[in-house]
């Protein structure tokens, strides 16, 4: 499966040296939900996610299961910037579960 299979928003992570494609979903302030396809993430390392944009954001792993995890971002993200990185149609979503469209 494909990043653009999954329905994410196509990233590349980058840990302990390593890259790999990664599908982001449920982007917030605070952090987001990764799936990488392979586990090859473990539960605090430093992840580098880079945005088709050019932007990025780095945070640390807290795995979920073997495919997706959940990186908590160093810095909240500034909204201006969350509306950027979201996909035109998704609504954003904020930490304190409001929704803006």
């Amino acid at each position: 499966m494909t990043v653009a299979d999954s329905g994410g928003l196509g990233v590349v992570c980058r840990t302990r040296g390593h890259s790999c494609e990664a599908a982001v979903s449920a982007l917030d302030e605070r952090g987001c939900l990764i799936e990488t396809g392979n586990g090859f993430l473990s539960d605090g390392d430093r992840a580098t996610l880079r945005f088709g944009c050019g932007m990025r954001v780095v945070g640390r792993v807290r795995p979920l299961s073997a495919r997706f995890a959940r990186i908590e971002f160093e810095a909240a993200l500034h909204p201006a910037v969350l509306a950027h990185l979201s996909p035109p149609s998704a609504p954003v979503r904020h930490a304190r579960g409001r929704r803006r469209i």
